[in-house]
C-alpha cells in the first residue's frame, strides 16, 4: 500500500480530471454526430441515466447541483426536446423525467461513446491493473459517502 506521504497532493485529482475528459470528448463527439450538440452540461448524464432505469431525483441528488442550477438544467433539457415532465411523483424535490425519442438517440449516442471508452481502457490495461483501478475508484466513492454521512450529522 502506498503511504499517503508518498502520494503528490495534486496527482490524483487532476489526473481524475484529466481522465474524465477521454469520456466528455468521446461523448460530444458522439452527440454532434447524432445533431444533438445542444444538449447542456450534465445532460448526458440525465439522459444517459434516464435511459438506464435511474429516476431524475436519483440523478440529481448524485450531481449534486444547487436547486436554481437543477432547476435551469431540467427547463433546459425540456425547451430542448430531450426530456418531458413524467407521471410520477417528485424524488429528491424534482420531477419525474422521460427521455423523449430525442432524448433517447442522445442516450444511445452517450451509451456508445462509454461503451468506446470502456473498450479502450480494458485493451490499455491488465485484468490486474483493471481490478485496481476499479478498487481504487470504489474507495473514493466510499471515501465520498463517509464524509457526506459525517457531514450529515454535523449540520
Amino acid at each position: 500500500m502506498v503511504e499517503s506521504e508518498e502520494l503528490d497532493a495534486s496527482v490524483v485529482p487532476a489526473s481524475l480530471r484529466a481522465a474524465r475528459g477521454s469520456y466528455s470528448r468521446f461523448i460530444r463527439h458522439n452527440l454532434a454526430h447524432a445533431q444533438c450538440e445542444d444538449l447542456p452540461r450534465n445532460g448526458p448524464y440525465v439522459v444517459g441515466g434516464l435511459a438506464n432505469g435511474v429516476s431524475a431525483g436519483q440523478l440529481f441528488r448524485e450531481m449534486d447541483l444547487r436547486e436554481e442550477a437543477r432547476i435551469r438544467l431540467v427547463e433546459t433539457l425540456i425547451e430542448r426536446g430531450y426530456v418531458a415532465l413524467g407521471e410520477g411523483p417528485l424524488k429528491y424535490d424534482v420531477p419525474d423525467l422521460v427521455n423523449t425519442p430525442r432524448g433517447e438517440m442522445a442516450a444511445r449516442a452517450v451509451g456508445e461513446a462509454v461503451h468506446e471508452v470502456n473498450d479502450l481502457l480494458t485493451q490499455s490495461l491488465s485484468k490486474e491493473q483493471l481490478e485496481g483501478f476499479l478498487a481504487g475508484l470504489e474507495a473514493l466513492c466510499e471515501i465520498k459517502e463517509e464524509f457526506e454521512e459525517r457531514d450529515h450529522h454535523t449540520h
